[in-house]
């Protein structure tokens, strides 16, 4: 139900070459992972979870009561040191020629 809110989940994997062909030079990519193995306020997924609880109700079937569920699981977890995140985001710098 995440996945909606991505209009193009597979940018990542077409945008250099999409860059390329509309002439500009990609002079830069990375992959920048966010990992958090404990669940604390100031974690990035702290902050995530809330925000997905909060979008997948109502999409693919999932109800308010399985997103709160979801979290609050998550958070169980954390607290017993059984906690996992990790998500990549990418990064593109491109240019274009004079």
């Amino acid at each position: 139900a995440w996945d909606e809110h991505c209009p193009h989940k597979h940018l990542p994997r077409i945008l250099a070459p999409m860059l390329r062909a509309s002439g500009f030079e990609v002079t830069q990519q990375r992959a920048i992972a966010f990992f958090n193995p404990t669940l604390t306020n100031d974690t990035y997924s702290h902050g995530a979870i809330e925000l997905i609880a909060s979008y997948v109700p109502g999409k693919l079937g999932v109800t308010a009561e399985e997103a709160s569920e979801w979290a609050a699981e998550l958070r169980l977890l954390g607290a017993q040191g059984r906690y996992f995140f990790t998500i990549t985001r990418f990064l593109f710098l491109a240019v274009k020629p004079s």
